[in-house]
């Protein structure tokens, strides 16, 4: 017999020294990311088909350390971008939902993070804002927006991005441009 692992993240308050956070697979672990903002030394934080855990993102406002951020399918989580706006070092952020999610925002707030090597928004219909806010980053490697209908801008945006890696774009239609960009 599997025996699951159960609790509410709220047990996690105390460890103000804790790194990394990887939760995978946890359907029975709950509670509210607010539990997490003592976190000062908080890098990595990976809630991914955990889907009982949720909370407002600006309960990591005050985690300007912050280098990798990934919600897949944590439909609970809710709040604007604008929260992440002093994670400047930020690497990693991926907002992947298999159904809509509560997250809104103008992808502005990515403008300023020139550390960022993989941006995935998948099923984040609220977020508005031009891909411009993406360029300027050369050392990006994956960019990942579907189902993001409200985003716009033009291809030659992301002109000059020559370690891209992987791009994706789909269900994006004010998205313009020539692809020779």
């Amino acid at each position: 017999n599997i025996i699951p692992i159960i609790g509410d993240i709220q047990s996690m308050r105390a460890m103000s020294h804790m790194n990394q956070i990887y939760f995978m697979n946890m359907p029975s672990i709950s509670g509210d990311i607010s539990s997490l903002a003592n976190m000062t030394c908080l890098v990595h934080l990976f809630l991914i088909n955990s889907p009982s855990i949720g909370g407002n993102l600006s309960s990591l406002e005050a985690m300007p350390q912050m280098r990798n951020i990934e919600f897949d399918n944590a439909p609970h989580i809710f709040g604007d971008l604008k929260s992440l706006k002093g994670m400047a070092h930020l690497q990693w952020l991926s907002m992947m939902n298999a159904e809509t999610s509560a997250i809104t925002g103008d992808i502005q707030t990515l403008k300023n993070m020139s550390d960022l090597r993989v941006v995935k928004f998948v099923n984040i219909p609220s977020l508005t804002g031009d891909i411009e806010s993406c360029a300027e980053k050369p050392q990006l490697l994956c960019l990942a927006l579907v189902n993001t209908p409200f985003l716009t801008g033009d291809l030659k945006s992301l002109a000059g991005m020559f370690q891209l890696e992987s791009l994706d774009i789909i269900n994006v239609p004010s998205i313009v441009g020539d692809i020779q960009s």
